[in-house]
């Protein structure tokens, strides 16, 4: 009896070792040598500069006490090819624009909208940015993550068109739209949580083309210049598979098991307490103008190239960015198309006030 209790007990803890064996790769890898890396402060909000070369109309806008402008973690941002940054200022319904340098330039003030006879302006609105191959800007508002309205400006502010969803959108009420995502080609995807859906796999997505033209529904929310698309599949909690489908030669909207499959990668997720220490899901931060594409779990962001082989592997600091009060979250890592990693979050000061400000940190290789 004792032995057959012996030989279970074994059997067990083999099957335990055989599970973790993705996790131990994943980890492994996390410690072998990577390149250095050091950041640099591009914005504090707590302390705006302003471009030297700025003059009348622009300078009263921005000293106005009624817009100061402090941002929070939930603020988005996207870096243009020129590396000018857009940064959502919710609370006041705008875009604020800055140099390379993190110089104050200019700024977007949205059209007022109103959702179920409310202003938008309320702490209830959420911006989500995307930017295409023109550096055309494309803003999402959203109001408790619900679809409010879609617009499209130039790469010099101007308010080019507001999408004409008409009844091809995600329902008011219903759908929340958990990812927004514009490719260079100018093809917006929105991807949705329906009320009572239970699986997020089943999450539908809304595509329109750079007009807004309603394309159809589908099942992925990502594409590259070329119009291939990508998706995750999760088939366990501890793996995801990732992969790369070749587009339809006729430019239809083709479900992804349709297409046929150009390369495929797997990464290990990190279930349970280990969250905390070595990262969440996987998750997309974007692509750059060669189209490699950049995920990130939180604690490490790798760069994929079009055939889903690694190029580069970044560790973010956190314990390092703890100790100067830094907080970063999964959400504020972002990609620009010159192939440049940011990090946003929000910095507590030293002394016993609490006060925060934001933080957008720029990672510089000192390989280079």
């Amino acid at each position: 009896m004792n032995t057959t209790i012996r030989k279970k007990t074994d059997l067990t803890q083999r099957a335990r070792i055989l599970l973790q064996i993705p996790l131990l790769v994943f980890f492994f890898h996390s410690l072998l040598p990577q390149s250095k890396f050091s950041y640099d402060i591009v914005i504090d909000d707590s302390q705006i500069r302003i471009d030297p070369g700025l003059k009348g109309e622009k300078l009263s806008r921005l000293t106005d006490s009624r817009y100061k402008i402090s941002f929070s973690a939930d603020d988005d941002l996207v870096v243009d090819r020129s590396n000018n940054i857009f940064l959502t200022h919710s609370k006041n319904n705008r875009i604020e624009k800055f140099n390379e340098v993190g110089d104050w330039v200019d700024e977007i003030i949205l059209p007022d909208e109103r959702y179920f006879g409310q202003d938008v302006i309320s702490p209830a609105v959420s911006l989500k940015l995307g930017l295409d191959g023109q550096d055309n800007l494309y803003v999402n508002v959203l109001f408790f993550e619900y679809e409010v309205a879609l617009y499209k400006y130039d790469r010099s502010g101007k308010l080019l068109m507001k999408f004409p969803f008409r009844k091809q959108k995600p329902v008011e009420g219903s759908d929340r739209v958990i990812n927004f995502f514009v490719s260079s080609r100018g093809n917006v995807y929105i991807r949705t949580f329906p009320a009572g859906l239970m699986r997020a796999s089943d999450t539908p997505v809304y595509a329109y083309d750079q007009r807004g033209n309603f394309l159809g529904m589908v099942d992925y929310d990502l594409e590259d210049s070329n119009g291939d698309i990508y998706r995750f599949d999760r088939t366990r909690p501890d793996i995801s598979s990732f992969q790369k489908m070749q587009h339809d030669a006729g430019g239809n909207l083709t479900p992804s098991h349709d297409l046929k499959k150009l390369a495929t990668v797997a990464f290990s997720e990190v279930v349970g307490w280990l969250k905390k220490k070595y990262g969440n899901t996987w998750t997309v931060v974007g692509f750059d103008r060669n189209d490699n594409l950049s995920l990130t779990n939180g604690i490490i962001t790798k760069t994929l190239d079009d055939h889903l082989r690694e190029i580069r592997s970044i560790q973010t600091p956190l314990e390092m960015l703890e100790q100067q009060n830094i907080s970063v979250t999964q959400r504020n890592i972002r990609i620009s198309p010159n192939g440049g990693l940011y990090l946003s979050g929000m910095k507590r000061s030293d002394d016993q006030s609490g006060k925060t400000s934001f933080i957008l940190l720029k990672v510089r290789d000192n390989n280079k």
